[in-house]
């Protein structure tokens, strides 16, 4: 590793992370980078496992599984960056593959064919709405779904508006259906979501198109959709997006099919999962000379020396490395008992954080007469009417929601002998988030009966061939009320403590989305360049 220019310690090998390092080492010609990560793997949350699976009958596939998110959004630009600096791809269509050359793009004088195989993406299919359930959305559900703007509205108008708290319950929907529809499937949108009692999130900081809506129709979603303020300055705000566009300066595909169909996308990934992108990351990382990645490193403790005003890093094993820069991606619960007090960062440790179990079940169809389930990409479950204790012992038995993984992205998986993944469906149940459960509730039989219960199968549902659990802990950030004024604020005093030499990045701060994530450590990246701040 190279010993010359700034050196920029990364804590978190997260997609954050990972991208924030990627982008030091693409942008600074000299600056060295240091990416320490606790777990003995990178990645974080994103976690893809293929597994074969076989039937009674012989059908044999190769089958993924996905343990955190699953897809990405087709505006997430920072994912796609990252995805174009490669060759050849070759993605899915309704019914067509297609396949587009992009030109590679160089990070240090090298081509990095950074995501090699097939980026996958099928069309906008809706939610199938099946009684007794009221659904939340016609949007797919994934971890990172965004929902447009005239999905939900205020319902709480009593508050402060620079900080009121919606429940996120009431989108805004015709009136007709009522509030106690609205408020049903709003909270079912923040299950599929954040995975937390809707009550809780300020829509500011976790539905920020909304709350420029409201602010747009004078209290009023709707209104800010379709009323005067949508018409009214809808020239000077176009312009404003289109400044913001051309100084984050995209590398984006010159390829304008591929980009078309990309915007049509509802549903978009790798053939190999999501954390096909994280080892393509961690490969770019690797060849690059000014780069050094450590995982199962443990970091304990940060302080600053009074004159250089370099970082001193502190790890378990009684090492201690010297930065000039860092950027933590690191959950702001894990952070803030690294600082010194006189050093400490405001607001690290207000959000509640949701536990999210996932159970990904892989069933044989050959013996079964119907579909397994209705058409669509899965379901989300509101709010129990009679709150989330009740709810935990009744019939939702803690449930969030439920995806059709073959239905939305059957193309990653592929037959192995007879007829293969066609013989095979594979669905997700996420499971917690703001319910109180029992041991019982996370038992494999359990899940098998409430979601049978669910899909009206009265004969319940067959043993799955396979079937993997993952219990999320702390995975998502629940942003309450006044978030984003304490963000504002802890990044001022960290700015003022640590002299600009501590950025604090991360789900935990702005955006739990995959590209979000992805986004956050490109703008740390290139804010410390742009400011001068890396010399």
């Amino acid at each position: 590793m190279s010993t010359s220019g700034p050196h920029i310690a990364v804590l978190g090998g997260g997609l954050t992370g990972l991208s924030a390092a990627y982008h030091l080492a693409r942008l600074h010609p000299t600056a060295r980078v240091t990416l320490l990560e606790k777990d003995t793997r990178f990645g974080g949350w994103i976690r893809s496992e293929r597994v074969e699976v076989q039937d009674e009958h012989g059908n044999k596939a190769s089958v993924l599984l996905e343990a955190g998110p699953r897809t990405l959004r087709s505006n997430a630009k920072a994912v796609l960056e990252l995805v174009l600096v490669g060759g050849k791809m070759v993605w899915r269509g309704r019914s067509t593959f297609w396949t587009s050359n992009h030109k590679p793009s160089a990070l240090h004088g090298r081509p990095l064919p950074l995501v090699p195989g097939s980026f996958t993406f099928r069309p906008l299919q809706a939610f199938s709405s099946f009684p007794p359930l009221s659904l939340a959305s016609s949007h797919p559900l994934l971890a990172e779904s965004s929902f447009p703007p005239s999905f939900l509205s205020h319902s709480n108008p009593t508050t402060d508006r620079r900080t009121r708290q919606t429940s996120l319950s009431m989108p805004s929907l015709p009136d007709a259906l009522g509030p106690r529809s609205r408020a049903r499937s709003g909270s079912a949108l923040c299950h599929g979501v954040y995975g937390a009692d809707s009550r809780q999130l300020s829509v500011r900081a976790a539905f920020p198109t909304l709350w420029e809506a409201e602010e747009r129709g004078k209290g009023s979603v709707m209104w800010g959709e379709i009323g005067p303020g949508a018409w009214f300055g809808a020239g000077k705000r176009k312009k404003v997006v289109q400044a913001k566009e051309k100084e984050e300066a995209w590398a984006l595909s010159e390829d304008q099919e591929f980009v078309g169909r990309v915007k049509k996308a509802a549903v978009l990934s790798f053939k190999d999962g999501l954390e096909q992108l994280v080892t393509a990351l961690v490969e770019a990382l690797e060849k690059n000379d000014r780069v050094q990645l450590r995982k199962g490193t443990e970091v304990v403790a940060l302080s600053q020396d009074s004159e250089s005003k370099a970082v001193e890093i502190r790890l378990a094993n009684g090492e201690t490395l010297t930065a000039t820069h860092v950027i933590s991606a690191l959950p702001l619960p894990a952070l803030s008992p690294l600082l010194p007090s006189s050093h400490a960062l405001p607001h690290l440790t207000v959000n509640p954080a949701s536990t999210v179990t996932v159970f990904t079940l892989v069933f044989s169809t050959a013996h079964l007469t119907t579909p397994l389930h209705p058409p669509g990409f899965g379901y989300l479950i509101p709010r129990p009417a009679d709150g989330y204790e009740a709810g935990a012992k009744g019939d939702e038995s803690g449930l969030l929601g439920v995806v059709f993984d073959t239905a939305s992205l059957g193309e990653q998986d592929a037959a192995l002998e007879g007829d293969g993944a066609d013989k095979f469906v594979k669905i997700t149940a996420m499971i917690g988030g703001p319910y109180p459960l029992e041991p019982a509730q996370l038992e494999l039989e359990s899940v098998l009966k409430t979601i049978a219960r669910q899909l009206g199968r009265d004969g319940g549902l067959p043993k799955p061939v396979h079937w993997e659990v993952h219990r999320n802990v702390g995975s998502i950030p629940t942003y309450t009320v006044g978030h984003v004024e304490r963000m504002e604020e802890m990044r001022r005093v960290a700015a003022q403590k640590w002299d600009d030499r501590l950025v604090v990045v991360g789900a935990g701060v702005g955006g739990v989305s995959v590209g979000d994530c992805a986004k956050a450590g490109r703008e740390a990246a290139r804010g410390l360049i742009k400011a001068d701040l890396v010399v």
